[in-house]
């Protein structure tokens, strides 16, 4: 019988770097030696890696990755040799070499082997302690699989464009709380545009009223004439006399003979013929 059968209890043995477990209370444990081994082995470095054509073939979890060749920089396209969880974290192996990581790259990439970031762009790893964790996932790239990236070491996170300052990120574009407060607080931050307080001021701009009518008169509207003037109705609704010279001179109507100017008997007698 097989030293691995216990033929006594009629079970298989407990692995001496596993805790017993007691029917009934414990969880289930691995019991396997072989698994178990497999399981530590698994988690020790790998060793160097040097990229051929973009591709390299992992062994076990943690990798140092070196350029093809020695050269200052080298794309890495792809990593063969991934099974459904299984974990890989790779890092340069030396400050003076560059490692691009690609983004589901189909130029260099294999199916199978890609590599998928969360910010779907390339990582540079170009220190020593800048480094990646991934992990493969079978249903990746239309079911072939590939590299899903868990976190970044040492290197920006989330991608291009960050800055890194006493040992704290931050992304120059962004701006930040002070930078906000002084903002707020300049007199005119924004001197493309009118503020709110210049509405119905002098040098501002007009305001609407509830039915979006201009509700400021403008710089040349006057009440009484004047030279090139937009004429205003008074309190009562009427202009002032002097805006309309027939009105000025007491006459509307210049074209015709005025009615006061005959008598009433001669008006009477008169006649028109067709």
């Amino acid at each position: 019988m097989s030293s691995w059968w216990d033929e006594a209890t009629r079970r298989r043995p407990v692995s001496p770097l596993l805790t017993a477990p007691t029917q009934g209370i414990d969880s289930p444990v691995v019991q396997q030696v072989v698994l178990a081994t497999t399981l530590k082995e698994g988690l020790e470095c790998g060793g160097e890696l040097t990229i051929a054509s973009g591709l390299i073939s992992v062994t076990s979890t943690k990798h140092a990755i070196d350029t093809e060749a020695d050269a200052a920089t080298d794309n890495l396209a792809g990593a063969y040799s991934g099974s459904e969880g299984r974990l890989l974290f790779i890092h340069p192996v030396s400050d003076a070499r560059t490692i691009v990581v690609k983004h589901n790259d189909v130029a260099e990439g294999v199916d199978g082997t890609r590599f998928w970031m969360t910010d779907d762009a390339d990582v540079s790893l170009d220190d020593l302690d800048d480094g990646m964790l991934l992990i493969y996932r079978a249903d990746l790239d239309t079911a072939t699989g590939g590299w899903q990236e868990i976190a970044r070491g040492g290197h920006a996170p989330g991608g291009g464009g960050m800055e890194q300052h006493a040992n704290e990120w931050h992304n120059p574009d962004v701006a930040l709380a002070s930078d906000l407060t002084d903002h707020a607080a300049a007199a005119d931050p924004h001197t493309g545009y009118q503020k709110e307080s210049e509405k119905g001021a002098a040098s501002g701009y007009a305001g609407l009223d509830a039915s979006s009518k201009v509700i400021k008169n403008p710089a040349s509207a006057s009440a009484i004439p004047i030279a090139y003037g937009i004429p205003t109705a008074s309190a009562a609704g009427k202009l002032a006399e002097g805006w309309h010279p027939q009105i000025a001179s007491g006459d509307l109507h210049t074209e015709y003979v005025q009615e006061s100017l005959f008598q009433p008997q001669v008006l009477a007698r008169v006649s028109l013929r067709g």
